[in-house]
């Protein structure tokens, strides 16, 4: 029987600004409770979701 550890299974979003996915680490939560992440590599953070608040109705934008 093999096991595996299923946190590894999950698929991390690559950086936006360079383009790398080894060094994205998660980096806390938005106040709308969206996993925040952060490049070691270009040292900027970005969410893999956003969330837009436009008067009474919530715009989900996946990027």
């Amino acid at each position: 029987m093999i096991m595996t550890n299923r946190s590894h299974d999950k698929r991390k979003p690559g950086c936006p600004f360079c383009a790398e996915k080894a060094r994205v680490r998660k980096h806390g939560f938005a106040r709308s409770n969206i996993q925040r992440y952060r490049c070691t590599g270009c040292e900027k953070t970005f969410q893999a979701k956003y969330i837009y608040q436009t008067g009474t109705d919530r715009t989900i934008a996946t990027c």
